[in-house]
């Protein structure tokens, strides 16, 4: 599947900490802020798809479109080398590593925590290492 990233500017001048706050009670929210990746933030609610019970976490990171960047002017450029406006968000447990190798079992927990969990989202909003906020979007023809 191939995806279009549209990319449109908001006018908007707001830390990411409080954005962050403005998902409370959206379906599955994340925020992603801090210096990694250049700085900025990546903020998100409303997967279109959620991995299932059981599912095979590594093998989804694999699942996700070919993203095109449109050309400034003009038709697409080339697929694009990084994933952009969307993706697969989630968290990778310590015990996951029991799919990939074996070990000791895990020790007892009062309250049972999943070895993983994945949500795909085809949109988001990003604030760049400037400041910027941007909407993002992967467009499929669906």
């Amino acid at each position: 599947m191939r995806a279009t990233l549209f990319r449109e500017p908001l006018d908007a001048a707001v830390a990411p900490a409080t954005a962050a706050l403005l998902l409370r009670g959206e379906e599955r929210p994340f925020a992603l802020i801090g210096a990694w990746a250049g700085g900025g933030a990546l903020l998100g609610s409303r997967p279109v798809r959620v991995a299932e019970p059981g599912a095979d976490l590594f093998g989804l990171l694999d699942d996700q479109p070919e993203v095109i960047v449109p050309a400034a002017d003009g038709p697409p450029a080339a697929p694009a080398t990084r994933i952009v406006g969307g993706g697969w968000v989630g968290f990778f447990g310590f015990e996951l590593r029991h799919a990939v190798e074996r070990g000791h079992p895990p020790p007892p927990r009062p309250i049972a925590v999943p070895d993983g969990d994945l949500a795909f989202y085809d949109h988001l909003l990003r604030c760049d290492a400037a400041g910027g906020w941007w909407f993002e979007a992967l467009v499929t023809p669906e």
